[in-house]
C-alpha cells in the first residue's frame, strides 16, 4: 500500500507531541484529552492497528511503575 507521506508525518509529529502526556494519562486516567495520535492512526490505518497501538501504549505506561522501583533497587545495590 502506498502511503501519503504528509499524513504519516502528521501522525508522527502528533505522537511526538502527546507521547508523555498519553503515557501519564494511561496511568492517571485522563488519557482521552491526548488521544489525537490514536485517532489519527485509526483514520489512516484502521481500528485494528489503532487498538494494538493503544494497547502497547497502555502496557508501556504501566511498566514504567515497576521500572522505577527496579531502578531504585539497582541504584541501591551499586552503592
Amino acid at each position: 500500500m502506498l502511503h501519503k507521506k504528509d499524513t504519516v508525518t502528521l501522525i508522527v509529529n502528533s505522537f511526538d507531541h502527546y507521547k508523555w502526556r498519553l503515557l501519564r494519562g494511561m496511568i492517571v486516567g485522563n488519557y482521552m484529552k491526548y488521544f489525537e495520535p490514536i485517532n489519527m492512526i485509526k483514520n489512516y490505518y484502521g481500528e485494528k492497528y489503532a487498538f494494538e497501538f493503544a494497547f502497547l501504549i497502555h502496557y508501556a505506561s504501566w511498566l514504567l511503575i515497576p521500572a522505577f522501583f527496579g531502578m531504585l533497587v539497582v541504584i541501591e545495590m551499586v552503592r
